[in-house]
């Protein structure tokens, strides 16, 4: 379980091509979320905190990238919110990377997790972390060094948790390299070595 750490660079033109067709201006602050339209990853609770979120600060913004059974329901909870572009339903994308190059944090909502590949992703890519604390997501973030958790389901808390982020440009920066420093424990040369020892050890037993 991991990822090409290597793959992940920061790319200033795909940033700003990317946030151009989204229509985001450059002194907003972009929030993403990669997760499929499952009740697990509670889309209501995110679409909550968006709203919330842009109320106390209007210049952070989303995008969500993701199909799954519930799509419906989201976009209709979408429009009863009244969200319109303050946070964008994507659907299947296939850009990830170029997506998180343009976004400046990554965010998960979710009520169940094991150990979610989009945040080694965003390590990769530098992006601090707003998630809860759900599954393996507190082994993999410490609260307050690559980004923030906040308990499920409490969007208030996870609003408030975005708004801190998204005001303080510095703490993403600190936050940022914090992941960055953070996505080489999750390599998948890493991973594959350590399956290697074990079954050599295995072996030799």
């Amino acid at each position: 379980h991991g990822i090409d750490v290597g793959s992940a660079e920061p790319d200033p033109d795909a940033r700003a091509r990317v946030r151009s067709d989204l229509g985001v201006a450059d002194d907003e602050v972009l929030g993403i979320t990669v997760a499929n339209l499952r009740r697990n990853k509670d889309y209501p609770n995110l679409l909550r905190a968006a709203k919330r979120a842009n109320e106390l600060e209007p210049r952070v913004r989303f995008i969500a990238v993701g199909q799954g059974p519930l799509a419906d329901d989201i976009a209709t909870q979408h429009t009863e919110l009244g969200l319109g572009q303050v946070l964008q339903l994507l659907g299947y994308r296939r850009d990830i990377s170029a997506l998180m190059n343009a976004s400046d944090m990554l965010v998960i909502s979710s009520i169940h997790e094991g150990l979610p590949v989009v945040l080694m992703e965003a390590f990769a890519h530098g992006l601090p972390v707003v998630a809860t604390t759900v599954g393996g997501i507190p082994q993999a973030v410490t609260d307050g060094q690559e980004g923030i958790l906040v308990p499920p389901s409490d969007s208030e808390a996870l609003a408030d948790a975005l708004v801190e982020v998204a005001k303080d440009a510095e703490r993403r920066r600190t936050m940022g390299a914090a992941a960055r420093r953070r996505a080489a424990d999750f390599d998948i040369r890493a991973a594959v070595a350590t399956q290697q020892a074990t079954y050599l050890e295995l072996r030799g037993a």
